[in-house]
């Protein structure tokens, strides 16, 4: 059976840390680390995981001098070196941690056997308790949440596991498949539907379908800086309509505040954003908060949260 993703995202980190800050290393370093005789079988899961390790920073994927996208799977030799967020991986809620021998919670091989295994995001494993902790006051009196940018459904599937007196409605742009179907019919949550179908410049956006006029309430996580600003106005545009009168919207990410940057990682990971895609970048709180205000939303709460990220929280009056 191959090696749970955990794993695999310890040998990663382990043997960056053996290495000069500006070293790299070889995937099949990893797969022979957590493998044996058969350690080539393990490099499709090594080079999986590298990639959503990539995504959220925390390490980079090269091949000479340059650096690669992990939204497109490369082909040919890749290395491995540390990335912007390298630091902040560490810098965890003791609850979200992904201890060092702690398996990811990824049921790849629920139903069965030959499934490839769901993609994971390091980054929701260890972000999801602290966020839980805001959510369960935030969404105390909620009832339909709608998530935007549901991604793997690694936080869809936890949190309404958590919040049972909540519908929590996934979704995600069309054709982005990182496993969010088949997470939910996996965990077969009688309060988490199969996801809708939403990009949101685009739309169309969701009807409820319990048959309420408007969601109650809306999330998402580590979204607004990998869309345009266009797509930022358009999803604040989209909300206004779909949400109800007292609806409360939260979002966590890392944010600017006042137009500077709150750490030296954030810096640099806003620079590995825009080298990527020039739309992307972090995003200043005090214009998302006018975006907000323009919904009629009032901030609430301004969460520090680890790793220099933040949960902000709005509701309507």
């Amino acid at each position: 059976m191959p090696p749970d993703a955990a794993r695999i995202g310890d040998a990663i980190r382990a043997l960056l840390a053996q290495r000069a800050s500006d070293a790299s290393i070889c995937p099949s370093e990893v797969a022979r680390t957590i493998g044996d005789a058969d350690w080539r079988e393990r490099m499709p899961e090594v080079r999986r995981i590298a990639g959503a390790l990539a995504r959220d920073g925390i390490v980079l994927l090269t091949r000479g001098e340059t650096v690669l996208d992990p939204d497109v799977p490369p082909g040919g030799p890749i290395r491995l070196r540390r990335g912007p967020r390298w630091d902040d991986a560490r810098d965890v809620h003791d609850g979200a941690r992904v201890a060092q021998n702690a398996p990811m919670k990824t049921p790849a091989h629920a139903d069965r056997p030959d499934a490839p295994p769901l993609p994971a995001s390091p980054a929701c494993e260890r972000n999801r308790a602290p966020i839980l902790d805001v959510l369960r006051v935030a969404f105390a009196s909620r009832r339909h949440v709608l998530e935007i940018g549901s991604g793997t459904g690694q936080h869809a599937v936890h949190f309404a596991a958590a919040m049972p007196w909540l519908r929590w409605q996934s979704s995600d742009r069309p054709g982005q498949d990182l496993g969010l179907a088949r997470r939910l019919a996996l965990a077969a949550l009688s309060n988490a539907p199969p996801p809708l179908d939403l990009d949101v410049a685009q739309g169309p956006w969701p009807v409820p379908a319990s048959g309420a006029p408007r969601f109650d309430a809306a999330f998402t996580a580590n979204s607004l800086h990998i869309m345009g600003w266009d797509a930022v106005e358009a999803c604040f545009a989209g909300l206004g309509a779909m949400l109800g009168d007292d609806a409360v919207l939260v979002v966590y990410g890392p944010f600017n505040v006042g137009g500077a940057f709150t750490s030296d990682s954030n810096r640099d990971f806003d620079a590995m954003l825009r080298a990527r895609n020039p739309q992307s970048g972090l995003r200043d709180l005090e214009a998302v908060d006018a975006l907000a205000a323009r919904i009629g939303l009032r901030l609430h709460a301004d969460v520090a949260m680890p790793a220099h990220n933040r949960c902000l929280v709005w509701q309507r009056p």
